[in-house]
Formats: C-alpha cells, structure tokens, sequence
C-alpha cells in the first residue's frame, strides 16, 4: 500500500530544526478478504538478490505481500487525523475487492499493523 511513503507536510515555524506532519498518500482502510483457506489469500514476494544494506524503506523493503482486500468506508480518521479503532471482524464493506501491497511495518513512516476480516456477503458488525 503506497500509504506507507505518505504525504509530507512543513510544520514549525523553524526552518533551523525542520518538522513534517505525515498523511496518507492512498486509502489505508482496507478490511482482508480471507475466504476459506486464509493460508492460500496471500502471494508472498521476496526481493531477489542480497538484502539492501538499508532494507526498512519502502523501495527496499525485502519482502511483500499481495493480499485481497476492500475497502472499509465506515473506518475513519478521528478528531486528532490518527486512525480510528479498527473495526470488529467480520466488517461488510459495499466496495469492490481489490489487491493491495502490505509491507514489513518498519519500512513505512505510516503504519497499520492490524486489519479487520472482510465479511462475507451481507454479514456486518460495528
């Protein structure tokens, strides 16, 4: 998910001690869809050749993962623009599954390190 890389924005008014707010690039709310076999919903992807000297970017990360998902319009930012509680699994979602990329969490600035399950057809919890 090109979340990660995120979108720079100056804060402060010192240019001589430099300070970022950090927000999402993409659409980071995204619900897996595991199926029956959960084992069998993810391509894994490893990097070919030796391990980057510097493997936490995103450009380096030494692993991916492809995952089918969708997303969850009901999962929001809260009045502080951090990430609102995850919701409970199963969460129903309208939206059509899609494949996202996940990467190592160290690798990106912004971090979801947990996703809810996608409900199956109309199932939804809040």
């Amino acid at each position: 998910m090109s979340a990660a890389r995120g979108q720079w924005t100056p804060a402060g008014p010192d240019c001589r001690w430099p300070a970022y707010e950090v927000y999402p690039a993409s659409n980071w709310n995204y619900a897996l869809v595991l199926g029956d076999e959960p084992e069998k919903c993810f391509e894994v992807i490893k990097r070919p050749g030796a391990i980057a000297e510097q493997p936490f970017t995103v450009a380096s990360a030494p692993i991916e993962l492809k995952a089918a998902a969708k997303k969850v319009p009901d999962w929001t930012e809260d009045e502080l623009g951090m990430v609102g509680p995850i919701p409970a699994s199963p969460v129903g979602s309208p939206e059509p599954v899609e494949t996202v990329t996940l990467i190592p969490m160290g690798c990106g600035r912004l971090r979801i390190s947990a996703f809810p399950m996608a409900a199956a057809g109309a199932d939804k919890r809040r």
